[in-house]
């Protein structure tokens, strides 16, 4: 007949506790790091081609030619603070979009004459510094827009984040 001594026992019972444990820790930490990607989301932001009181100035010089095109140039940036790789989808080919808007209005979308591939795209943003993401230009005749306050809106697809930002065109004569 064998006998179990008391310390084998408690050997036993401590080493289960430990690998509970153990367990426990691990899946907490890979729920806490699923919750954090899912919580938190990336820094967009948005940069004009605009002085520095958000005013674009448009040449409404009197010309006997006609006027030229004119250009004002938006740039997405994309933050991800944490030291980890961003990851994500987007449904098409299409990751990013840019609008301007007047009185509510939009007057322009980058994407409107623009065809996607319908298949699903990966987007991954390494973490760390804001990143240049995409950089597009809004062509305008003078003739078709008025002084007053705009919205430019980049989208970013993925997320389905929006930055915006206010401006003014104001006409130099």
């Amino acid at each position: 007949m064998e006998s179990k001594s008391p310390g084998n026992s408690f050997k036993q019972v401590s080493f289960g506790i430990v690998a509970l444990l153990i367990l426990a820790i691990s899946f907490s930490t890979t729920a806490y790091a699923e919750e954090s990607m899912a919580t938190h989301q990336l820094e967009l932001y948005l940069i004009l081609g605009v002085d520095e009181d958000n005013i674009l100035w448009v040449d409404r010089m009197p010309s006997t030619e006609p006027a030229q095109e004119q250009n004002l140039e938006l740039t997405l940036l994309v933050q991800w603070s944490y030291k980890s790789i961003w990851q994500g989808e987007c449904p098409t080919s299409q990751t990013y979009d840019f609008f301007i808007e007047r009185e509510g209005n939009i007057i322009w979308q980058w994407s409107a004459d623009k065809v996607f591939n319908p298949v699903i795209t990966s987007v991954n943003i390494p973490g760390g510094d804001p990143i240049e993401f995409a950089t597009v230009s809004w062509s305008f005749s003078p003739e078709e827009i008025e002084e007053g306050e705009y919205s430019a809106q980049a989208l970013f697809i993925a997320t389905n984040q929006t930055a915006s930002q206010e401006f003014e065109i104001m006409f130099a004569y």
